[in-house]
């Protein structure tokens, strides 16, 4: 039997990645204010300008993907560790598509992309990855 209730695992995940998107929609509007460029090459859409809700609804898929994760883990020796491996693997992956992005768009972009991924990771994976018990 898991030691947290599947239940809350899940709403603490999508509410943490709720938070991490609201946070990471700050810093990107914080950064476009400041004269950052907001086209990003999306595969199927060619450049698009990035919107709030695509950080907050990244952000909510994020968290409940990532308790899915914590769910899988929870019980395991080494819960914790092993969670916080697979959500680091998870970040480095996701930054993936930031270097491939055409040179049409900026750097700056890219850097502010990618500290918005760091401040969702920061957001979501400690507060679920307390929630997790070895066995």
């Amino acid at each position: 039997m898991a030691s947290v209730p599947n239940a809350r695992l899940f709403a603490e995940g999508g509410v943490s990645g709720f938070v991490g998107g609201a946070v990471a929609t700050v810093v990107w509007l914080g950064a476009e204010s400041a004269g950052v460029p907001t086209l990003v090459d999306v595969p199927a859409l060619g450049p698009t300008a990035l919107q709030w809700t695509n950080f907050v609804s990244v952000g909510v898929l994020t968290g409940l993907g990532a308790a899915l994760v914590a769910l899988l883990a929870d019980g395991r020796r080494n819960a914790r560790r092993l969670f916080t491996t697979i959500a680091l693997v998870m970040l480095v992956l996701s930054m993936a598509p930031l270097v491939v992005q055409p040179d049409t768009v900026a750097l700056s972009t890219r850097i502010v992309l990618a500290l918005t991924h760091v401040v969702l990771y920061l957001t979501v994976v400690p507060r679920l990855a307390d929630r997790l018990r070895a066995r």
